[in-house]
């Protein structure tokens, strides 16, 4: 039997993210059927993610989870940073002070916070609503007619609108008057006569496109006319198709909002563009995976953050120790050659990956410093370097299938050598494997070092991705001769990262094709 000898490359292999729907088919080695701790590159490829470094060395006293983040603004502009923890709350990430007050004494910690009229206002279910301005602590809020332990709040429209414990009532405060809800323009929303879709509850409230968008359980509604909501408000629109399942996964992100539901990641954007086309969720491709986790943690657990210069999206599920990471900066391939610009937006998804041993508890982006900032037990972390507090953590990336194709199937390939081109990874061991014909426990795998071209040093002070990340980004040829034959082939990458950044660019295949001869199976 004469064979053939060919190469075939791939470019950036893994990178259009993970598909846990369709893994079983030929996906391709362009996409990812199993990934750990991966992001996407300011190139578009495949690359690990940072890790994460505390901002003060000794953790609060019983090193309670940190469960809630957040950057309030000033009367001086100047950002101060919140977080709560213990049933306390703290300023300032580095050195930590106790701005609890004489507030109402705290049994949890998932605190809502949000910035009105220069000062900062928390609400938690079960609890007082509270207010801090620049010069003292957390203090109850007094009001002239008190709402019921509200669950929700918005700042919007120059007014706080707060959602009661029953989960039908919206009230809305006074014009730049957080404490008076029932003098002036203050004013009710009643949802139990707005729900067309039964009886439902109010999960989270939002703005978008100057519309007031209150997400229940089973529906989503939306208002215009917010600004002047005593004699404009009306019912804009309903989307009677999905529902909010978790009040701290919506994330307004300027010309849409997220929001996890029990189907997914949806958009809201894309389910008023698109009328009766099917649901918008940007996370089909995982959507099965995503609900294994979403449906087994505690709502009040859930927390997510859009990063706004990197346009990621992310979702922690502390308990299953999961971390989903969607990039709308880099999407899919699907639809991104029609010309129509909805069907566009709703055919092409984000590209996907699956973070562990991070295992955020809150997360933060600092909108005036472009940092990120999640929870930890007893301290908050931030995300940068290539270490989890001092310790290494594991990269690894399995792609599609690619069947080897010829007529009636009985093409074989027969690997000779491959040559994996990395990006960065100083003296980092890259374990690189095989698997044939659908058997996903691997055919074998070699591991090679990639050279110690040059110190680390400062792979833990840069962000990857900006101008900083030039004078380690070296690029590496890495040899590993193969064995084995199959008609479908998947490729895998496995590293430990321990301060440096790696990413994998490139890979050229070196194999010979030919027919099988019948006669020997």
């Amino acid at each position: 039997m004469s064979k053939t000898q060919t190469s075939l490359s791939v470019v950036a292999p893994g990178s259009l993210g993970l598909n846990t729907k369709q893994a079983a088919l030929d996906l391709g080695p362009s996409w990812s059927t199993d990934v750990k701790n991966a992001v996407i590159a300011v190139d578009g490829t495949l690359a690990a993610r940072d890790g994460w470094q505390k901002t003060f060395d000794t953790p609060l006293t019983g090193e309670p989870d940190v469960k809630s983040l957040f950057e309030y603004i000033d009367d001086s502009n100047v950002s101060r940073f919140i977080f709560a923890a213990g049933n306390k709350i703290y300023e300032n990430f580095n050195n930590p002070s106790d701005v609890t007050g004489t507030i109402t004494a705290p049994t949890d910690d998932n605190w809502k916070f949000i910035n009105f009229n220069k000062k900062c206002i928390g609400i938690q279910s079960g609890h007082a609503p509270i207010v801090k301005t620049a010069a003292g602590d957390f203090e109850d809020i007094t009001f002239d007619t008190a709402p019921n332990d509200p669950i929700e709040v918005l700042s919007g429209w120059g007014r706080v609108w707060y959602v009661d414990a029953d989960r039908q009532t919206i009230r809305y405060s006074d014009l730049l008057q957080e404490d008076i809800l029932d003098t002036g323009s203050a004013g009710i929303i009643n949802m139990e006569t707005v729900w067309v879709k039964g009886s439902d509850e109010i999960v989270a409230i939002s703005s978008f496109n100057n519309l007031l968008v209150i997400f229940g359980r089973r529906q989503v509604v939306l208002y215009q006319g917010a600004e002047d909501p005593n004699n404009s408000l009306q019912l804009a629109d309903i989307i009677t198709n999905t529902g909010c399942i978790a009040r701290d996964s919506v994330q307004s992100v300027g010309d849409d909002i997220f929001f996890l539901s029990d189907e997914g990641v949806i958009s809201v954007a894309r389910n008023i563009q698109s009328g009766s086309l099917p649901l918008s969720n940007v996370s089909e491709n995982v959507s099965n995976f995503l609900s294994v986790f979403s449906q087994s943690e505690a709502s009040e657990n859930i927390k997510s953050m859009f990063k706004t210069d990197e346009g990621y999206y992310v979702l922690t599920f502390p308990t299953s120790n999961r971390v989903f990471y969607f990039n709308f900066r880099y999407l899919t391939s699907e639809g991104l050659e029609t010309e129509d610009v909805q069907l566009r937006a709703r055919v092409s998804k984000p590209r996907v990956s699956v973070w562990t041993d991070i295992t955020p508890t809150a997360f933060l982006y600092s909108s005036s410093t472009g940092n990120v900032f999640i929870g930890k037990p007893g301290v908050v972390g931030e995300y940068k370097g290539y270490q989890d507090n001092g310790q290494s953590y594991d990269f690894e990336v399995k792609t599609g299938w690619l069947s080897g194709g010829g007529e009636g199937g009985t093409t074989k390939k027969v690997f000779k050598q491959a040559v994996v081109v990395a990006k960065g990874g100083y003296a980092t061991d890259l374990v690189f494997e095989w698997f044939y014909d659908y058997i996903p426990t691997g055919y074998d795998s070699s591991l090679l070092s990639i050279e110690a071209a040059t110190s680390p040093s400062e792979y833990g002070i840069a962000e990857y991705g900006k101008d900083e990340y030039t004078s380690s980004n070296f690029v590496t040829n890495l040899l590993y001769n193969m064995t084995g034959s199959g008609k479908t082939f998947a490729l895998g990458f496995r590293s430990t990262i321990n301060g440096s950044e790696i990413e994998i660019q490139k890979i050229d295949l070196f194999i010979k094709t030919g027919k099988i001869n019948r006669r020997t199976r």
